[in-house]
């Protein structure tokens, strides 16, 4: 991200009282280039909104709960080589939907 165009602009004109940015001082000219940021805020927003979608679509994937996890596991096969994982899966899964 830091190698897009406009990145140093761009978060210096959100956060104007930043010393450092990146282990590396503010300078004026940053500060001075700072009115430029309009021109790259259609970008910035563009890739914000993807950054987003990526992110609920991670947070989704991990939110997968035990049961679906087994259920998983056993539509995929993953177990094949033990005999008594599908039976153990499946007695795990009837546990947790009856507690």
């Amino acid at each position: 991200m830091e190698q897009e165009d406009g990145y140093r602009i761009c978060v210096l004109s959100y956060f104007p009282g930043l010393k450092h940015l990146d282990f590396i001082g503010v300078t004026r000219g940053d500060r001075a280039n700072t009115g430029f940021a309009r021109q790259y805020q259609k970008q910035w927003e563009r890739c914000h909104v993807e950054l987003e979608a990526k992110a609920r679509a991670l947070k989704a994937s991990q939110d997968m709960s035990l049961a679906e996890r087994l259920l998983k596991e056993d539509e995929d096969g993953e177990d094949d080589d033990d005999e008594n994982c599908t039976t153990k899966n499946t007695t795990a899964l009837v546990q947790i939907t009856n507690y």
